[in-house]
């Protein structure tokens, strides 16, 4: 019997570690990609486009604000700790960069998701500007 309950509370304490380090920031920094840039007005139009789309998926949450600029979605509430914001930031020449700052609540329960979810949103809002680049050789 005292085999058996031995046993058991070393399950519980070996438990309890290993939520201690999942929880645990990473200790190396996510590369969250590049930070879309766009060139022209149609590809800087269909980069804000889908800017639009994929800030919601990431976030769970509708956007709240958005016009030719900027983005927000809904403040997280309870089941959903992600809250988002994007702005397009013009850098001169025509150039504008598309930036996301995506935040946790909840830092404690998130882990990495916020920069997973930037890492996301680079990646979707740069593939979207892809088709208006003149191909390399």
């Amino acid at each position: 019997m005292r085999l058996i309950l031995a046993l058991a509370g070393s399950a519980i304490i070996l438990m309890g570690c290993a939520t201690t380090q999942r929880n645990k920031a990473p200790s190396e920094p996510i590369d969250v990609g590049p930070t879309p840039v766009c060139s022209s007005t149609d590809e800087c139009q269909a980069m804000w486009a889908k800017a639009t789309t994929v800030l919601p998926m990431i976030t769970g949450m509708r956007l709240a604000m958005m016009n030719d600029i900027y983005m927000e979605t809904y403040p997280a509430i309870r089941g959903v700790p992600l809250h988002a914001k994007a702005t397009k930031n013009p850098l001169g020449n025509g150039k504008y960069e598309i930036s996301a700052t995506i935040t946790c609540r909840h830092s404690g329960v998130c882990g990495d998701l916020p920069e997973n979810g930037l890492r996301l949103f680079n990646t979707s809002v740069n593939n979207a500007g892809l088709a208006f680049r003149p191909i390399s050789k």
